[in-house]
């Protein structure tokens, strides 16, 4: 039986030797966390100057709907200024019409009753 006792050692440390992962391996794994540790820097990097943009974007959009809004606003203001001053066109030219024909009539009466 003694004679098992250092064989059953002997094994578990071998078994323990093979748990032990090698030492490049664990520099292989390393680097490659920190490889990835850079990629996720990177990418956090990137998706905070997406948000930057997006929300320079987003004043910019909102300064256009802005921009919209007043021209609706001064377009309904204009139209109704041309309606305006068409009216006051043709009530000018009825003016003009019943000058002209009140004109006409001190004519015909001057004609008439002078000569």
């Amino acid at each position: 039986m003694p004679a098992d006792g250092p064989l059953v050692t002997q094994q578990q440390q071998m078994e323990q030797v093979q748990l032990i992962p090698d030492q490049s391996y664990l520099e292989s794994r390393a680097a490659a966390m920190t490889e990835v540790e850079g990629s996720i820097t990177e990418l956090s990097q990137l998706f905070n100057r997406l948000a930057t943009i997006i929300s320079d974007q987003q004043e910019a959009v909102e300064r256009i709907v802005d921009n919209v809004d007043l021209t609706a606003e001064n377009m309904q203001i204009g139209q109704a200024q041309l309606l305006r001053a068409l009216r006051t066109r043709f009530s000018d030219r009825n003016l003009v019409v019943k000058v002209f024909s009140i004109f006409i009539l001190f004519i015909v009466l001057f004609i008439v009753f002078v000569a």
